[in-house]
């Protein structure tokens, strides 16, 4: 039954209150749990911290194709099934203005919603197209909804055409204010969305035991969002007047290939290290271990929930002047910030940090003070306020 199983179906008296606070049910609806991305962190991170204040917490996600299982977390279920989102309609279909709106009422992520009866479904799905299958099933099943706006970025086949399900939603939040004022520049109520930045959690891990200097990053290898070809570019550059320095790049994603291609035919290559996706642990030491922690963006980012990371290790990080990397990157104070596209400006932010260790170190310990405001408690404790909050305001 592609996951709809008894084991799923389990009556709300299962699980216990949390003192001074009523348990939830609670479905978070994401793509690709099983791979790398902001949205995901932020998904284990909300759904392992629901959990543990008492609330029984279901993942339910598409899979994404050729990576890993990705460990769920202590007194979480996770579902793996489609999310069908529509399609444009057209004169060669018109037959979609009354057949798609029926579809994702049939659809496996509708019975199962039906099935496990939650109090809420938290969305935190970016491609557009999802909005209204999220609408559609949520009416049809009554259970109130609230939605994570991400980036400006996936608007799918139908673009602006989604935003008006937002409207049924119970409630909205925002991952940055420039997501807030991206979405409500085209959808107005969005302009009410909660804005909660974060989170990221305190770093004592040993330092990677790296044999020389690294330059570190951390991303999806996804060439349209992340610009790790700019990356290379700079530091072929700045590699030509720093003999012990090296590039460590973490990461999976569609463009890994591409990547890995690009680091090979590198002048540089033999001190770029492609490291494939790691583990929480080794990514919190090669954090700790790094000289700085590098990067660039394409298009609107979010947020960048890895600067949080590299913040709270004590880094210095360069980003990329562009959506909401400038609310948690101040330029010249906890790192630097630069232009889109541009290898030799990035080179030479890179170089200026370089040569100014005491600065550099200044930098990494006013950015861990500013990333201990966003933990992932905080982040889980204000979703917990605003879920209770959409479903005392649908009581009569």
């Amino acid at each position: 039954m592609s996951g709809l199983d008894a084991r799923y179906i389990q009556r709300r008296e299962n699980f216990g209150p949390r003192a001074g606070s009523q348990a939830l049910k609670i479905v978070l609806v994401v793509e690709a749990f099983n791979s790398i991305g902001g949205a995901i962190e932020l998904v284990d991170h909300l759904s392992a911290h629901l959990a543990g204040r008492g609330h029984r917490v279901l993942i339910a996600s598409t899979r994404a194709a050729g990576d890993n299982e990705r460990p769920v977390p202590a007194g979480v279920e996770c579902v793996y099934l489609p999310i069908r989102g529509r399609k444009p309609l057209s004169w060669r279909h018109l037959e979609r203005l009354w057949r798609e709106p029926r579809l994702p009422r049939r659809s496996e992520l509708a019975a199962l919603i039906a099935r496990w009866q939650p109090d809420l479904v938290s969305g935190h799905t970016c491609h557009w197209d999802t909005f209204p299958t999220l609408a559609s099933i949520c009416r049809a099943t009554r259970v109130p909804w609230v939605h994570n706006l991400y980036d400006w970025r996936d608007q799918g086949r139908r673009a602006f055409a989604n935003l008006p399900a937002l409207k049924s939603a119970a409630g909205l939040i925002a991952i940055s204010r420039a997501s807030k004022d991206a979405f409500s520049s085209r959808f107005a109520p969005a302009a009410g969305a909660e804005v909660i930045i974060g989170g990221v959690d305190e770093n004592t891990a040993t330092p990677y035991p790296a044999p020389r200097p690294y330059l570190f990053c951390a991303a999806r290898m996804d060439l349209r969002n992340k610009a790790l070809d700019t990356l290379i570019a700079a530091f072929n550059q700045v590699a030509q007047g720093a003999d012990s320095l090296d590039l460590l790049i973490a990461g999976s994603g569609p463009d890994r290939e591409e990547v890995a291609a690009m680091a090979a035919a590198s002048p540089r290559a033999e001190r770029i290290r492609m490291l494939g996706r790691v583990s929480r642990e080794q990514l919190l030491a090669l954090h700790a271990g790094a000289r700085l922690f590098v990067m660039p963006s394409r298009k609107a980012e979010g947020l960048g929930i890895v600067f949080l990371e590299a913040m709270m290790a004590g880094k210095a990080v360069i980003g990329t002047r562009t959506g909401g990397v400038e609310e948690i990157i101040s330029d010249g104070d906890n790192g630097r910030l630069v232009a889109e596209d541009d290898p030799s400006a990035l080179a030479g932010a890179i170089e200026q940090l370089l040569a100014d260790a005491a600065g550099t170190r200044a930098m990494g310990e006013r950015g861990r003070e500013r990333a201990r405001q966003y933990t992932w408690a905080r982040l889980a404790q204000r979703h917990e306020e605003i879920y209770q909050a959409c479903l005392r305001r649908r009581q009569p």
